[in-house]
């Protein structure tokens, strides 16, 4: 008999990329991202015409996951933004509905059996699938 009260489960966020750029690229004023934030990303890439595009160009660089000083360098510009735009995309775009069910079976299992989102760990999914 398995003596197990807490379990966790780590399943990747499915198309929060897609929602991520297409927010970016439409009505990226909407999005809760702070000044100092906005500033934060505009310096690190210079030239760029508004924080959306900066954050673009961030997270398309090749192999960005893989280089651990690009990472920690940026870590504070793109670590809190990430996470929170991923947490709204979790509780606002991802509600349960027949659509839903069907993308995503595997976190609606979990869900209908009482899981909660407790937090998203950043830099949880290093493949080609995560962001």
């Amino acid at each position: 008999r398995a003596s197990l009260s807490i379990f966790c489960t780590l399943p990747p966020v499915i198309n929060f990329r897609s929602w991520f750029e297409k927010k970016l690229s439409e009505n990226y004023d909407d999005l809760p991202v702070r000044d100092a934030e906005k500033q934060q990303i505009l310096k690190l890439v210079p030239g760029s015409e508004n924080w959306a595009t900066a954050l673009q160009t961030l997270i398309n660089v090749d192999n960005w996951k893989g280089d651990a000083t690009l990472i920690w360098k940026h870590k504070d510009a793109l670590k809190s933004v990430l996470t929170r735009l991923c947490g709204i995309y979790l509780i606002n775009e991802k509600r349960i509905t027949v659509k839903t069910q069907l993308e995503y079976p595997l976190g609606n299992f979990h869900l209908s059996n009482g899981a909660v989102l407790e937090r998203v760990n950043w830099m949880g999914d290093l493949s080609e699938k995560g962001i």
